[in-house]
């Protein structure tokens, strides 16, 4: 909290400074013309917030295509440690230390780590997360609007979508 730059992997940078009272976490990146850009990330207010506030980005996460949640399936557990997280073919695990990103080479393997990590056992992922969009197509629910029915299937079987 003290504002100084951490720098990423990725080249980035963040810090998080404080604002009368609020936390704020920033992100650096160096443009294609060479000048420095800084967005603010979270803004973090102290006073307490009622749900309804937080709806608009509720939905954005499960409605929109440009959220990751609608697009691909993700699991992620906090540990004593950190956190553990697992997506479509690879393993994250985050500690104070830092984070491990491993490549997972094999449908497999996914299974095997989603059973060992996440205690999700006799698991089988599907091929691909259009196979629920396409049954719900082809019991005449509308592209991206699934029913109830393969609502319920999306989160049976670890897909994204929506909640309702």
């Amino acid at each position: 909290m003290d504002g100084r730059w951490h720098p990423q992997a990725d080249g980035s940078r963040y810090r998080v400074v404080t604002e009368a009272d609020a936390l704020i976490v920033e992100h650096s990146t160096n443009r294609n013309d060479g000048e420095e850009s800084v967005v603010t990330d979270y803004r973090v207010d102290a006073p307490p917030r009622a749900s309804p506030e937080f709806l608009p980005m509720w939905r954005f996460h499960q409605t929109s295509e440009a959220s990751l949640f609608t697009r691909i399936w993700m699991c992620t557990l906090a540990t004593a440690q950190g956190r553990t997280t697992m997506k479509p073919g690879w393993l994250s695990e985050s500690e104070a230390g830092g984070k491990e990103d491993r490549r997972v080479p094999s449908r497999d393997d996914l299974e095997q780590l989603l059973g060992e990590r996440f205690g999700m056992l006799a698991l089988r992922l599907p091929v691909a997360s259009s196979v629920v969009r396409d049954a719900a197509h082809q019991r005449g629910s509308a592209p991206g609007r699934p029913s109830s029915t393969t609502n319920e299937a999306r989160v049976a079987i670890g897909l994204p979508g929506r909640l309702t």
